[in-house]
């Protein structure tokens, strides 16, 4: 119910409901008030009752957190706690059920000008990591029959696009990637050296094409037949799809694969490639990323280590005649639809094809235009010599056959 009360110089009105904004406004006259609040009652309310409550996103959090979240593997887990924080900010105290497109636009809206303490703006990859963890939660509420429908999902939103991740890597941008790392891992003189793993995973995902998270990941005990067909099998539990999956490795990297093998094996380590923990010295998965960073930074490589991905389809649509099954296989990917952004790439590879079909078409025409100027000048209809433009030689006279 709307709260009425009499103030000095008149009435005032206050409508509060949960999971949406206070409003009040004055009134000269009680009835005046009452009109104001009923109507913003009733524009406040959800539209529909069918909902078991007016469950907040704050709690959807909570019910994911206790239930959803036990599925999800820790490390991604441990990262939705930061990627929820902007979320439960600004949204956390809504009902979902007054949660609606336009107010997913206006949070991205608020979120692309929010600065960190470092005085840096949300990156395009952060936000559509934000964008995808609230479309799980609203599948969370959806399957508990809070919501009936997923606003996150199905919509385009006015994002900055993840251009990063599509960034070309030229052949001689791969070729100093490579010194590049060399010379981090084996400097002389001061400044503490790179991992010695980054040269062999770097080139292991330029030969793969795997993701980076999941190539970090490989444990030496996944490995097959190194010598006759070598190749990694990776369980499902680690693997992005949920899908188990054998991973051929190209003789082209066998040899770098062989000795971080057998020096993983002397190490101690589980993971083919590694990285210790500073405190416990525990062996852990190869953290990537801050070798990844300092080499495209010394370089000068606007590009991610996903890039690397990216380049390998790149190079598979432009340079071979595989199907997509194969490629989508080669990858590790479940299906050709992650695919489709690529297609336009075979285009420029078969130009050569279309332009020898348009030029036949050419010919083709060439050849009919000049039978029937002959008929034409057989039938005594114009001139021999002058042009068949301006002329309208009876159709009766000509044979398109």
């Amino acid at each position: 119910m709307p709260s009425i009360f009499k103030t000095r110089n008149g009435w005032r009105a206050m409508v509060r409901i949960k999971g949406t904004k206070s409003v009040n406004a004055s009134f000269p006259t009680e009835q005046e008030a009452t009109d104001w609040a009923v109507k913003e009652e009733t524009k406040k309310k959800p539209k529909s009752t069918a909902y078991t409550d007016e469950v907040t996103l704050k709690e959807v959090w909570q019910i994911y957190k206790d239930t959803d979240a036990e599925e999800k593997k820790p490390q991604t887990f441990k990262r939705e706690t930061y990627t929820v924080r902007p979320i439960l900010k600004l949204l956390g105290d809504l009902a979902l059920v007054n949660i609606t497109a336009g107010e997913i636009q206006k949070y991205f809206d608020k979120r692309k000008k929010m600065v960190t303490k470092r005085g840096n703006k949300p990156s395009p990859d952060t936000l559509r990591l934000e964008k995808a963890l609230l479309s799980q939660l609203f599948n969370t509420a959806a399957i508990r029959d809070h919501v009936k429908h997923n606003p996150a999902k199905g919509f385009k939103y006015k994002l900055p696009p993840c251009e990063n991740r599509k960034q070309r890597i030229s052949l001689e941008q791969q070729k100093a990637i490579f010194e590049e790392a060399h010379r981090l891992t084996y400097k002389k003189g001061q400044g503490k050296r790179m991992n010695a793993c980054a040269i062999p995973f770097l080139k292991f995902l330029f030969a793969t094409g795997m993701r980076p998270g999941e190539a970090a990941k490989i444990q030496i005990s996944w490995l097959e037949n190194l010598v006759r067909k070598p190749r990694v099998v990776i369980p499902s539990t680690s693997t992005k799809n949920k899908q188990p999956r054998n991973m051929t490795i190209p003789r082209t990297v066998l040899p770098e694969i062989i000795v971080q093998w057998d020096r993983a094996r002397k190490a101690g380590s589980e993971y083919l490639f590694w990285s210790k923990e500073p405190k416990t010295g525990k062996f852990k998965p190869y953290s990537y990323h801050q070798a990844f960073s300092k080499i495209k930074k010394n370089l000068g490589i606007d590009a991610v280590c996903h890039s690397i991905r990216h380049e390998l389809v790149t190079r598979l649509f432009e340079e071979t005649n595989l199907s997509e099954t194969i490629i989508a296989s080669i990858i590790g990917q479940r299906n050709t639809a992650s695919l489709n952004n690529y297609k336009h790439i075979r285009e420029e590879k078969h130009r050569e094809v279309v332009d020898d079909f348009q030029y036949e078409q050419m010919i083709q025409i060439s050849k009919l235009e000049a039978r029937v100027e002959k008929q034409v000048n057989s039938a005594g209809l114009k001139p021999a010599g002058e042009s068949l433009a301006g002329s309208s030689p009876a159709p009766s006279t000509i044979s398109w056959k």
